[in-house]
């Protein structure tokens, strides 16, 4: 079922190859893995590792272990919050840049803002404005606005009504909300942001569907490039090095 790994690896180099495996379909919710001898073997590691590996994959809710006669660790039928750690804990064991999570935005949110525009209902249009409102009073407070910034884009996925795009970018999301913690953005980003979200809301409520395709190109373009900007910035300096690679890794400062 697995191949052989290059050098003998710490569990996590186990748990990235059955996570590829589930996320690629190779292994299916229900199945059960081989034993922990024949995992040590066909990864060619020792049966510690392969324990190790397993336990942290049970403790985000990927595999279970049964006892008895039917025994063993099985791929858990995960439901949707499962499946967003499954995939937040995925970017983490690749080391997902902010270039590579930024450049899936670029190439998925200009279409998700453009079908927004044709399929958003009354409420969630509403609760976009809200959202919209909320964000220029937390700017004028002097209050952070991570969360109210997020949640627009969050909002315009899940008007779709696409459960798996919602998913994929709901990990994505978490990922580089937990990320944008550790980043001394420059002055003026926030509000930049605001504006930027002003014009997209009034274009989906328009239901311009190509002028808001445009218009989330081109904010997300300059957020890619104003994020990564700092990410090099920050990383040049040694005081920020240690918290800048736990969030690379996906950890929560």
């Amino acid at each position: 079922m697995f191949k052989k790994i290059k050098a003998e690896p710490p569990s996590d180099k186990v748990r990235q190859e059955i996570l590829r495996a589930v996320l690629s379909g190779r292994v299916k919710p229900g199945d059960r893995l081989p034993s922990e001898e024949v995992l040590a073997q066909q990864f060619g590691v020792s049966k510690t590792i392969t324990r190790d590996a397993l336990k942290s994959l049970k403790a985000v809710g990927l595999v279970e272990i049964r006892r008895g006669r039917e025994g063993g660790a099985y791929i858990r039928k995960s439901n949707a919050e499962q499946v967003r750690e499954t995939l937040h804990t995925f970017l983490y064991l690749q080391h997902a840049s902010t270039r590579e999570l930024y450049d899936i935005r670029v190439m998925l949110e200009p279409e998700i803002a453009s079908r927004a525009a044709s399929a958003i209902d009354p409420e969630t249009l509403e609760g976009l404005k809200r959202n919209v409102v909320a964000f220029g009073e937390r700017l004028e407070r002097g209050e952070s606005t991570r969360d109210v910034e997020i949640e627009f884009h969050r909002m315009l996925a899940r008007s779709l009504g696409n459960p798996f795009l919602s998913l994929i970018m709901e990990s994505i999301f978490a990922f580089q909300t937990d990320f944008k913690k550790t980043l001394r953005l420059p002055s003026g980003f926030a509000r930049d942001v605001y504006h930027e979200h002003e014009s997209i809301f009034e274009l989906v409520a328009a239901r311009d569907s190509e002028g808001v395709r445009a218009k989330m190109l081109e904010h997300m373009i300059a957020t890619r490039a104003k994020v990564v900007e700092q990410v090099q910035i920050q990383s040049q300096s040694p005081k920020s090095d240690e918290r800048l690679n736990e969030a690379k890794h996906g950890d929560t400062p």
